[in-house]
């Protein structure tokens, strides 16, 4: 597989998959000979002995498991190559495509059966308030007040698993996300096949439903996923050129769910509407835009007015905003995720407590607002930082030991990958605009999308979390650049 030739690109980078893999061989030696032991040093120096012990093992073996990843994916891009050089991939690429995400799948299967996960940290929590919902019938917090501040839609989605089968609602959580990694597939090749091609396709749910941060997924009780099949199955939906009015009343509703999910989704109906407006092949496009509207806001209008009878205050989701806005914009922040700073979340009155929060980051950012500006391009870089937060909420706790040599594999595939897709996606940014066939980055849905990530990350904090839902168009541009 190789690029076309394009005299403005050196000619390494036509050759992407001999570039990526001996980048990472260089990259491989560079960290044996000079950073294993810095890192090594500074992983000591943790004080969470759960990190300690976790990074430990993935550093004292990151070379072996990155050379083991740089051999599997040889084999793979072998494999791929060879594929698709055969003349019956054009009428056989549905079936590839169905190969590989039942590949993915079987090994979920395989992890969720027989690797399974201490839920910890945000999944702890998500459970905690899950099982109180199921024991109680109320939303409240450890403290047995009525709460807001961890978004409902998952907690909620996780009670109704409990009543199926209290004893095992967390393996049925992991078996449904892996009817979400499907739902998400589906959603995204569908998308896909207006942008790239039979041969583009296949490499694109290849880097989607390989990649070893998708695969160890199945173990995470979060959010992040049910969320981001939410924002891709409206977006599949919402690509025909004149929509019906079911698309328009299942898209509402999907939105509404993922708000659910994640409050900043109460955002997203204008990523979806503002391209519908601005078409002129759209029949009735504003009673359509009004019935999207209408449906989105009748999904959340029952939390919406039991929160304001709880807070009176209205609308409310969620009341954990201000937590997170002045975690981005304290006086001290980073850019990163880094909640260690005085925010009183035991307060019953949450809303109050977060509108003070808000006020708080506000006027750090009025009164240093060089220092708000700067940090601006570090909540991206720290969003871009690494991809492993999967690898590492499915790893880091579980029931049994894992080989260690197992835990680096997966951690520097899950980063190693994800980092040759980022790049191979900005060199595809740059193919669009010199050939003039920029159909992704002109797109007006996927480009909200885009537009919609960054906004969230320059508003709040830097984390690889919000890029999720925007990582498929990354992928999209890396597919056209591996394949012609």
């Amino acid at each position: 597989m190789r690029t076309k030739e394009i005299p403005y690109f050196p000619t390494l980078l036509q050759h992407p998959v001999l570039t990526f893999l001996g980048a990472n061989v260089v990259f491989l030696l560079i960290f044996r000979l000079l950073l294993q032991t810095p890192m090594l040093r500074y992983v000591l120096r943790n004080p969470d002995p759960l990190d300690v012990g976790y990074y430990t093992d993935i550093f004292s073996h990151l070379f072996a498991g990155g050379l083991l990843n740089v051999g599997v994916w040889g084999l793979e891009a072998i494999l791929l190559g060879y594929l698709l050089r055969r003349a019956w991939v054009e009428e056989q690429w549905g079936t590839i495509i169905f190969v590989i995400v039942l590949v993915s799948a079987i090994v979920q299967l395989f992890v969720a059966l027989f690797l399974p996960t201490t839920p910890y940290s945000d999944a702890y929590l998500y459970v905690g308030h899950a099982r109180r919902l199921f024991e109680t019938g109320t939303y409240s917090s450890a403290q047995g007040h009525p709460t807001a501040f961890w978004p409902v839609g998952y907690p909620a989605f996780l009670a109704v698993l409990m009543k199926l089968r209290s004893s095992e609602f967390e393996l049925f959580a992991r078996l449904a996300n892996i009817v979400f990694f499907l739902g998400f597939c589906f959603a995204v090749n569908t998308v896909a096949k207006e942008f790239l091609s039979d041969k583009q396709r296949i490499v694109c749910m290849a880097f989607i439903a390989l990649s070893a941060n998708t695969m160890l997924g199945v173990n995470v009780l979060m959010a992040e996923l049910p969320f981001v099949v939410c924002v891709w199955l409206t977006i599949a939906l919402m690509r025909k050129v004149s929509h019906s009015w079911t698309s328009i009343v299942v898209s509402g509703v999907l939105l509404g769910f993922a708000a659910y999910l994640k409050p900043v989704g109460a955002l997203l109906p204008l990523i979806v509407i503002v391209p519908m407006l601005r078409t002129n092949k759209e029949t009735h496009k504003f009673p359509k835009a009004i019935l999207l509207l209408t449906m989105f806001t009748l999904t959340l209008a029952p939390w919406v007015c039991r929160n304001y009878i709880v807070f009176q205050r209205f609308p409310v989701l969620a009341t954990n905003g201000g937590f997170n806005f002045l975690m981005g914009n304290r006086e001290n922040a980073s850019g990163a995720y880094d909640s260690r700073f005085s925010h009183d979340a035991t307060n019953p009155q949450e809303a109050i407590e977060s509108d003070e929060a808000y006020r708080q980051g506000l006027k750090n950012i009025a009164t240093h607002p060089t220092k708000a500006l700067m940090r601006m391009p570090f909540k991206i870089v720290y969003s871009y930082w690494r991809a492993d937060y999967n690898v590492t909420w499915s790893l880091k706790k579980t029931l049994q030991d894992v080989p260690v040599l197992l835990k680096s594999f997966f951690f520097y595939g899950a980063n190693g990958l994800y980092y040759g897709v980022i790049a191979l996606s900005m060199m595809g940014i740059v193919l669009d605009a010199r050939k003039g066939k920029a159909r992704i980055t002109r797109d007006f849905l996927l480009m909200g999308i885009a537009v919609y990530s960054m906004s969230i990350i320059l508003l709040f904090f830097g984390s690889e979390r919000y890029v999720a839902a925007f990582y498929p168009v990354h992928v999209f541009l890396a597919s056209k650049m591996m394949v012609d």
